[in-house]
């Protein structure tokens, strides 16, 4: 096997293939990862017996509070000579110096872009507007989420009193069979109906939308559920401002899963000084969509990754950990390069099964995955060389002598 470095690209040889690896080959750096202290050290030296603390042990809600009592705002120093400490060790010493986190002083550059990150703070009225409405919405998420039927007093500090939508769960739907067992509706307003009058004035309010939520939650199998909300676009206008909100809503039961997407035109009436949170006055059902399937659980799709690679070492100790554990292990120079790593499929022992090469982030060894015949999947890349722990944004299998 040989190894070429080709414009920022590595070329493996093995079994006839190539392998081309996208992305630098070392990118390691001598600077130190671990965190450092803020203690200046001389030689540690015991503390003086004055003035140990007979309660070391300091209570989380006093956290700037000193191990020997100390206020947070003195500078306790440690001399050099042994008499003046009172010890019998080293006459060695330690400087510690406290810092008084709480003291106010001029705000640093970063400080300062930490704060615009509050849109109200940043003069940016539509996305402080989505903010709130973002607040609302997760309120009517945990509602359809929730066993319990939404009601009238749930809904009140939602919407206004003279709120009003359409129908959340359209009955004019036109169903598309795909396939046994799985089937399709959709439903699409013809015309702009921004301007449209509702008729809906039997019932209004916190009862109309409490309505409407139970319906469509009805329409969710309770066994499991999801909801989320996706505000896309923000307007203002004189009373407040108008969004545009992505909804999907799915759940499974014993035998059946059903999903609903939709887009919500949500009218809001802006905060008063008596409210924290703006309140919905109009919904517009822009459209609709849903899906049923009748299968066991309700699953179209089963996550088969475990009965395919589980067998190797390097499923619980690679595949499984997410980037909050790698955070904690990694150099600091591969932290950027999570999220942006391919694979390749193709025959690498000409079995006639197809196998897998994934890449990783630098610092992690790519895996090479050899098909067997019952499915599963041998981890054999450090056998065959190709563990590389480089940056690998992606991998070619290619046949360059062309002899198949």
């Amino acid at each position: 096997m040989s190894l070429r470095t080709l414009s920022n690209a590595s070329l493996i040889y093995r079994w006839g293939v190539a392998i081309v690896l996208c992305g630098s080959l070392g990118c390691g750096s001598d600077r130190p990862t671990d965190s450092t202290t803020h203690v200046n050290h001389a030689t540690a030296a015991p503390r003086s017996a004055t003035t140990s603390n007979p309660n070391p042990v300091s209570d989380d809600s006093n956290a700037a509070s000193t191990l020997d009592g100390t206020s947070p705002s003195d500078t306790h120093v440690m001399s050099s000579d042994p008499a003046h400490n009172e010890t019998t060790s080293s006459p060695a010493a330690v400087t510690v110096q406290w810092h008084d986190t709480q003291s106010t002083g001029p705000i640093s550059p970063v400080s300062q872009l930490v704060e615009l990150a509050d849109a109200a703070k940043d003069q940016w009225d539509a996305e402080a507007f989505q903010d709130q409405a973002a607040a609302q919405l997760a309120r009517v998420r945990t509602l359809l989420a929730m066993s319990a039927t939404p009601t009238t007093d749930d809904c009140m500090p939602l919407v206004t009193p003279t709120f009003d939508c359409d129908e959340l769960v359209p009955t004019d739907l036109a169903a598309h069979g795909l396939q046994p067992g799985v089937t399709v509706a959709t439903y699409s307003v013809q015309a702009d109906v921004s301007d449209t009058a509702l008729t809906h004035a039997s019932t209004r309010g916190p009862a109309r939308f409490a309505e409407q939520l139970a319906r469509l939650q009805s329409k969710i199998p309770a066994l499991s559920r999801y909801v989320a909300f996706k505000i896309v676009h923000v307007s203002t206008n004189d009373n407040g401002f108008a969004t545009d909100v992505h909804c999907e809503a799915s759940g499974f039961g014993s035998d059946t899963g059903r999903q609903h997407v939709a887009t919500w035109q949500c009218e809001w009436i802006a905060a008063t000084a008596a409210e924290d949170l703006p309140r919905i006055n109009r919904i517009r059902l822009l459209d609709f969509a849903t899906s049923q399937t009748d299968y066991a659980d309700g699953l179209l799709f089963r996550d088969c990754t475990k009965s395919a690679i589980g067998g190797n070492d390097c499923y619980e100790t690679q595949v499984v950990p997410g980037i909050n554990d790698w955070l904690a292990v990694l150099p600091r120079e591969f932290m950027g390069q999570f999220g942006h790593h391919g694979l390749a499929i193709g025959d690498v022992n000409q079995d006639g099964l197809d196998d897998l090469y994934v890449c990783d982030a630098g610092g992690l060894p790519n895996r090479l995955y050899i098909q067997q015949p019952d499915g599963t999947a041998l981890e054999q890349a450090a056998a065959s060389g190709v563990d590389f722990l480089d940056d690998s944004t992606g991998a070619l299998l290619l046949d360059i002598d062309n002899d198949g």
